[in-house]
């Protein structure tokens, strides 16, 4: 009777693992290149192992490229993960840097870069326009396998030279 009972299980199993579907791997997460356009800034950010290419800033009336530049440098620094850099434009009384959140004292803020630094994330950008000293801009950030974690469009305020505000519309 034991051996039947066993003979039995194991004909359940060869029946059941033949009328199951196969497994297959999941599809592996690609990055689609956005086509340039006329203001495109950047590409999509490579996987982060590799170094990502600079913010580029398009042909601009000097104010404006003055205006671009900061953001430029600004985003630059993000993407080598080079908090001092970061630290260095940001304004002594940002009024918000958001970020998930929003924040306006510099100790939080660069609280805020180092958790995303040490998290691996990069933000690819893209100038939609510069108007007086307003940088508005498409962002993506990537986690550090290179998947899209979220995107969006923001403000980019620059006063002095240093970034004053940067948030989402």
């Amino acid at each position: 009777m034991r051996a039947s009972l066993i003979s039995m299980l194991i004909v359940i199993g060869i029946v059941a693992s033949a009328c199951a579907p196969a497994l297959t791997p999941p599809p592996t997460s690609t990055i689609t290149p956005v086509p340039p356009t006329a203001t495109s800034t950047v590409n999509p950010s490579p996987l982060p192992t590799e170094k990502p290419e600079p913010v580029y800033i398009p042909s601009l009336e000097p104010t404006a490229t003055a205006i671009a530049s900061v953001f430029a440098a600004y985003y630059n620094a993000t993407r080598a993960f080079d908090i001092e850099a970061v630290m260095a434009l940001i304004a002594d009384s940002p009024e918000k840097i958001c970020f998930r959140e929003c924040y306006s004292d510099r100790a939080t803020i660069r609280r805020l870069w180092e958790r995303e630094f040490q998290m691996g994330h990069i933000t690819d950008v893209q100038i939609l326009s510069v108007e007086g000293n307003v940088v508005r801009y498409r962002w993506r950030l990537y986690d550090k396998e290179g998947d899209p974690i979220d995107s969006g469009t923001a403000i980019f305020v620059v006063e002095n030279g240093k970034v004053k505000s940067d948030y989402n519309e």
